[in-house]
């Protein structure tokens, strides 16, 4: 049976990013820690036990509370295997006592405290578009960049030491559309707030109005329940410069846009902690894993 710590609102948040893994307790003002993730990762558990060994290296170095009480809370995206989740719970239950999983989307719900809006989750991998309105989430539409396809510009980024001596190459990077663009590249000093290690260069690319599309179409879907809708930027990969302007130019809806935006998975996790109460949320234990298996996961209402 699940069970409920009701004597302190606080967990040990994990935030499994595309290319970091932010780590802290939800009572902090901001995380403690960004480690290095597996690239590709995308929100998904890709090494349960190589996330565990981070999250108590990050425990032990920065004196995280050790009390196994404390529950431990894990985002991740909706695309992730509940053999994944069983994997991670497993390892996780060697060290803590309970455990509590959040989607992505609901973490940008909590973090946004809106009621009802469009959400626009970038990130260096993919981005996920959903709608929701109070408490009904629409499909999430996620679009994945692909390198292949590149036609139309929303924005790109390279650092500069990369391609600054190998002309042909930062050549082959400014054309679009047969025509040079000397704008297009730009140096990642500008993403300063930005956990990106400096061993990855990313490029972004979107299909021809792909992303608008999405946007206006999700729009759509909340406008049958309400007047207006706020469009919610998120992820760091809205922290590009350009991006939040073009989706404003090209959208008649409000664009929010927040300075703490990069971190809003670990803010969202941590409010949602903070709203614990015995009849709003329950944790699971190890007894509740091995009762249930890889189903507990599917009696979460994601």
């Amino acid at each position: 049976m699940s069970i409920f710590k009701q004597q302190s609102k606080n967990a040990i948040i994990v935030d499994a990013g595309s290319f970091s893994t932010r780590i802290g307790m939800a009572s902090d003002p901001c995380c403690i820690s960004v480690l290095p993730n597996e690239p590709g990762t995308d929100g998904s558990i890709v090494k349960p036990y190589a996330l565990i060994k981070q999250i108590l290296s990050v425990q032990q170095l920065n004196k995280l509370k050790e009390d196994k009480d404390i529950p431990l809370v894990f985002t991740f995206s909706k695309s992730c295997s509940f053999k994944k989740l069983h994997e991670l719970a497993e390892e996780a239950f060697e060290h803590f006592e309970t455990l509590s999983f959040l989607p992505q989307e609901q973490a940008s719900v909590f973090y946004s405290n809106r009621s009802h809006g469009v959400f626009v989750d970038v990130g260096f991998n993919s981005t996920r578009i959903f709608g929701t309105f109070d408490g009904t989430f629409t499909d999430t539409k996620k679009i994945g960049w692909n390198l292949q396809e590149i036609d139309h510009q929303v924005m790109n980024f390279m650092q500069l030491d990369e391609i600054a001596f190998q002309p042909q190459k930062m050549k082959q990077f400014m054309v679009l559309d047969n025509i040079q663009h000397k704008q297009l590249i730009l140096p990642t000093s500008i993403l300063a707030d930005s956990p990106i290690p400096a061993d990855y260069r990313v490029l972004m690319y979107e299909p021809p109005g792909l992303l608008i599309k999405a946007i206006k179409d999700t729009c759509q879907e909340i406008l049958q329940f309400t007047k207006d809708v706020d469009i919610v930027m998120c992820g760091n990969g809205s922290l590009l410069p350009g991006l939040c302007n073009r989706i404003q130019s090209e959208c008649s809806n409000q664009v929010i846009a927040s300075r703490d935006r990069g971190n809003h998975q670990f803010i969202g996790a941590s409010t949602w902690v903070g709203s614990w109460s015995a009849d709003t949320y329950q944790c699971y234990s190890k007894e509740d894993l091995e009762d249930y298996g890889e189903s507990l996961f599917e009696k979460k209402a994601w």
